[in-house]
């Protein structure tokens, strides 16, 4: 027993010199070596990786497991130096090997706010860890703790290094990411850290490089919803943080004038040619939105539908698209976009009914609202102005020839997703078809 706590302190202290010693280790794995027939370290390290052999760890996490028990309940009181580092060997085998213990995490912040151990080696620590789980909570919730406490020690006119720790975070999250598309928590992380940018110059630049960069994730991860779930987010961020007159919009007015085949550039023009009406309402807030969700539609989606048919996630990214186009229409002319919705749940599959509960965006089989007042009614009139521009005409083109397109498609997958996505169109946002 004694011969086994000796080894393991020796595979623990190599594993700590490892991390301690070099700033550019990229990630921490454990190899599938079951047995030790070799009489050699388990602890193995190569051009900046470092792994663990597997036959070790059932040992290391037992003793580091039953020390730290131990351990906790004096972790506030005066420990000695050597207590003090053994207890973060112990901490830093721990986590690796078992992220998503909370306790484990909460006894290195002790030692933090005691100033025992180093946040830019926590960031490390934490990035190792999902290098090898990149789906824990507990380690994307330590790195969280510790950007903000980070934050608070760089001044807030050190636009700089506040961008380079922003940009740092998002390269760990996007490391997560491509470990595994459909990480919730690293997608949920980046949303957090552009949500948290206070300063307004500094959270456009980051929006439009994550919204360039969101582009080629999509088109190469079809199938994950969490991706273009992250692009949708981004999207309204640009559309309410960047400028219309920002050179990021050139490509994106060019497209849009080439693909309507307008030649007059001007900004003006456009609008107006789209949802017609006189000069005070030619307001680039809605331009901006317009010219991304055009793109969207004539570009990602069709390029996605064209090369990889029958992914659900695509579809769902045009419903996102053609509501926002809609309610986008509504609003340029001030009128309320409200649709009294009947459906029986049976035509209907499981995810289409949840859409048609969410009264936070449609009304349901009723035309009361929660506090008992009737839904102002949308006359014939005032809709008939909405479906007279070319914007609303040139949407009912494309999904029209999309349907059609979808419903003849030898594709079993991509016909019975066009059939759902007109039932969609015409019951949830009542478009009627010729």
């Amino acid at each position: 027993m004694q011969e086994d706590n000796s080894m393991v302190e020796k595979i623990l202290t190599d594993l700590e010199n490892i991390i301690y010693y070099d700033d550019n280790l990229k990630q921490f794995d454990i190899i599938p070596i079951l047995e030790n027939d070799k009489n050699k370290s388990p602890v193995l390290y190569e051009e900046h990786n470092v792994g663990l052999e597997m036959w070790c760890v059932k040992y290391v996490y037992s003793y580091a497991h039953s020390c730290l028990l131990k351990i906790r309940k004096q972790l506030r009181r005066n420990l000695s130096q050597s207590d003090i580092e053994k207890t973060n060997r112990l901490l830093l085998g721990a986590v690796l090997l078992q992220p998503d213990v909370s306790t484990f995490w909460n006894m290195r912040r002790d030692l933090i706010e005691m100033n025992l151990l180093k946040m830019d080696k926590e960031l490390l620590l934490t990035k190792l860890v999902l290098s090898y789980k990149s789906k824990s909570n507990e380690a994307f919730s330590h790195r969280r703790w510790i950007y903000k406490r980070m934050l608070k020690n760089i001044s807030a006119i050190n636009m700089e290094d506040r961008q380079r720790l922003i940009e740092e975070e998002l390269l760990v999250a996007k490391m997560a990411c491509e470990k595994i598309a459909n990480n919730y928590h690293s997608w949920t992380y980046k949303l957090w850290l552009i949500d948290n940018i206070a300063d307004s110059t500094l959270k456009s630049v980051i929006i439009k490089k994550e919204y360039d960069s969101s582009l080629s994730w999509v088109l190469s991860n079809v199938s994950e919803h969490s991706g273009f779930h992250y692009r949708q987010r981004l999207l309204l961020l640009v559309h309410n943080h960047v400028a219309l007159n920002d050179n990021f919009f050139k490509d994106y007015k060019r497209f849009a004038l080439s693909y309507l085949h307008i030649t007059n550039n001007s900004t003006e023009s456009l609008l107006s040619y789209l949802l017609g009406g006189n000069d005070s309402k030619l307001n680039d807030h809605y331009l901006s939105l317009i010219l991304l969700l055009l793109f969207e539609l004539f570009y990602t989606c069709y390029e996605l539908n064209k090369s990889y048919p029958g992914h659900e996630s695509v579809w769902y990214h045009r419903r996102f698209v053609i509501h926002n186009l809609m309610q986008t229409m509504y609003k340029f002319f001030n009128l309320e976009w409200v649709r009294n919705i009947t459906i029986n749940d049976g035509e209907l599959t499981k995810s289409e009914n949840i859409i048609q509960r969410d009264r936070s965006s449609i009304i349901l089989n009723n035309e009361t609202q929660e506090n008992g007042e009737k839904y102002p009614k949308l006359f014939k009139g005032e809709r008939r102005i909405v479906e007279d521009t070319f914007l609303f005409k040139l949407i009912m083109k494309t999904e029209t020839d999309l349907i059609n397109s979808g419903v003849f498609d030898t594709n079993l997958v991509q016909n019975n997703l066009a059939y759902r996505h007109e039932k969609w169109l015409r019951n949830i946002m009542k478009i009627e078809f010729c």
